[in-house]
């Protein structure tokens, strides 16, 4: 069973998510800043469901991350939505980071 994503400190900041910073909402929430389990070394990969390897993200980037063809580095993409955010180029609602 993956451990719960809401028990994995991810991003530096509690009750925010890995990629965006943004504060964690329940996953039974509908928006796009909803908390999902990411994978830092997807299943299909010989990724396994373990702590080491599990993070909180937001649906919106770890939905973006796993869609391109080939998904960057955890660490490049953090950078990458980072920098976007900074530009103002990043969704309204992801880019809310915690304080």
């Amino acid at each position: 069973m993956a451990p719960s994503y809401l028990e994995v400190g991810s991003s530096g900041k509690p009750g925010a998510v890995q990629y965006c910073g943004c504060a964690m909402l329940p996953a039974s929430d509908k928006s796009s800043s909803r908390c999902t389990a990411e994978h830092l070394r997807a299943r299909c990969d010989g990724g396994k469901d373990v702590l080491e390897n599990v993070v909180a993200a937001c649906w919106l980037c770890n939905n973006r991350r796993h869609r391109r063809k080939v998904p960057p580095a955890p660490e490049d993409y953090k950078r990458l939505v980072r920098n976007r955010i900074s530009r103002g180029r990043w969704i309204a609602s992801a880019s809310a980071p915690v304080p």
